[in-house]
């Protein structure tokens, strides 16, 4: 029994080690995984100051060492309680608070790790101050019209308002009542209508006539904030010297990519609506039908005068100048050149005996001065002459024998296209004024009497330009209204040309080596 017993007690006493000894490597291992965690680190940042009910961003940089961050959380410390932001994500986006004077508002943020270590940033506060808009508050007893404008279609407003704090103003004219057309608007820096006692003189126009306006205005302060007030400007009828009839009214389905269009003519500019409203026309009524809207204004020239027409009712008038050149007329069309205006004129030249009539374009600057000449009656009396022919019988001073009525520059070969009505269209040079290739009716005198001309002129099959106007380039090709009538101006005698039943408007694809 004692030996059972012992027998017995020594099993018991072999279980016992084997089990502290399993504890102590169990114990063991566990101290050799049980490493300290280590706190993650978190920095925030954000502006320092904004304005009233302006977006503020608030951002984060939270780095974990020896794990992940796991959760963010944004606290708000102090200040005007904000709501509705999402406060879990690395950055913070919320909308400044409405305030009645400059407030504060503190955040932190604080984050979490993969083995649940938590840090919380230092505190970020910002100052939210109240607006300019709201400081400088904006009735509409604080505008007044200040009309000294002829043109029923323009006007100014004076706005007693603290113009130091500034930036900008802007007008918008209401549309009548279900019609199509866009709202006219613009927006003036201070600084252009700001005068010397401090008061904004803002112009108006665009508006409509005979009728009681409503224009909102809009305030863009330094802050970024703005006011908006409305004022109603009444205006008489316009007495137009135009008449204007809508055949098809536009339906808005079928609106079209623009709101106004303008038309020129001997009663001067006038912009008319989609709708078939007037809606602007210069204070002086001028001869515009040589005329061009640019940057903002339009530019007219008559004689030998540039004018240039604001649509705030102001008009600069330059003189147009030319070396050797006096009695200056211009007509037909103007088109942006290379770096001014192309324009078609008559004038005196000296060593010319005779008047030179619609064959010279001049390019010319918004100065009035001229920075190319391309004198038709020269370039194709040299060509000509060049090759062995009299010229005498196709270019003749003193006479309409070229009539140039469009004149156009191509950049694709830096050139100049100019359509002759009596002949052909033609392209020269820019630099040079080479003759590079005609396009037109070959049964004309220009070509029936004149080999040199022949071998210049394209070969098509489709129909050709005759009596044509109104050059312009869509996508590198060629488009025209081919009004198709003959020659009015020719010599006696000599062949004159086709007329056609109809006026199409042509597109051509050019090839300049299909002659």
């Amino acid at each position: 029994m004692f030996r059972a017993g012992n027998t017995k007690t020594n099993h018991l006493a072999g279980n016992l080690s084997s089990k502290l000894l399993l504890l102590i490597v169990f114990l063991f291992l566990s101290g050799c995984s049980g490493e300290k965690n280590i706190l993650p680190t978190v920095s925030i940042f954000g502006p320092s100051e904004v304005v009233e009910l302006n977006e503020v961003r608030l951002t984060s940089e939270a780095e974990d060492t020896d794990g992940y961050v796991l959760s963010y959380q944004w606290i708000q410390k102090s200040g005007p309680r904000i709501a509705g932001a999402d406060v879990n994500s690395p950055s913070l986006v919320f909308i400044a608070p409405e305030v009645d004077s400059d407030s504060e508002v503190t955040w932190s943020l604080v984050v979490k790790d993969n083995d649940g270590g938590e840090v919380s940033s230092g505190e970020l506060s910002i100052t939210v101050k109240q607006s300019l808009a709201d400081s400088n508050t904006f009735f509409d007893y604080q505008v007044t019209e200040d009309d000294t404008e002829e043109s029923v279609f323009i006007s100014a407003l004076t706005l007693d308002v603290a113009s130091e704090v500034i930036s900008a103003v802007s007008f918008k004219i209401e549309p009548k009542p279900n019609l199509i057309s866009e709202a006219i608007q613009a927006k003036y820096s201070a600084d252009l209508i700001v005068k010397e006692n401090g008061i904004i003189r803002l112009p108006i126009f665009g508006l409509y006539s005979d009728y009681l306006n409503s224009v909102e205005l809009t305030l863009f302060y330094k802050d970024g904030s703005i006011s908006t007030v409305s004022k109603q400007i009444a205006t008489a009828v316009y007495d137009n010297p135009m008449t204007l009839e809508v055949n098809t009214p536009v339906r808005r389905s079928l609106k079209p990519s623009y709101s106004y269009f303008y038309i020129k003519s001997s009663y001067g500019v006038h912009v008319i609506d989609i709708d078939g409203n007037f809606r602007w026309a210069a204070n002086d009524q001028i001869n515009a039908i040589s005329s061009i809207y640019d940057k903002g204004t339009f530019k007219v020239f008559l004689d030998d005068e540039l004018h240039e027409l604001k649509l705030s009712g102001q008009t600069l008038i330059t003189k147009v100048s030319q070396p050797g050149m006096s009695n200056i007329v211009a007509h037909h069309d103007v088109e942006i050149g290379k770096v001014g205006y192309l324009v078609e004129v008559d004038a005196d030249k000296v060593n010319r005996s005779a008047r030179i009539i619609e064959s010279v374009l001049l390019e010319i600057d918004s100065e009035g001065n001229a920075l190319k000449e391309w004198d038709f009656g020269i370039i194709f009396r040299d060509y000509i002459e060049s090759e062995g022919y009299d010229s005498g019988n196709f270019v003749r001073d003193g006479a309409d024998w070229f009539h140039m009525n469009s004149a156009i520059y191509d950049p694709s070969d830096d050139s100049i296209i100019a359509s002759s009505r009596e002949n052909f269209v033609v392209k020269v040079g820019y630099e040079s004024g080479e003759l590079i290739w005609l396009l037109g009716d070959e049964t004309k005198h220009w070509y029936v009497n004149y080999p040199p001309l022949q071998s210049l002129s394209l070969a098509s099959l489709d129909l050709k330009p005759i009596g044509q106007h109104s050059l312009s380039l869509i996508e590198g090709d060629l488009a025209l209204f081919n009004n198709g009538q003959l020659s009015f101006q020719t010599p006696e005698g000599v062949p004159k040309g086709v007329v056609l039943d109809t006026s199409p408007s042509s597109i051509y694809r050019i090839n300049k080596d299909a002659k």
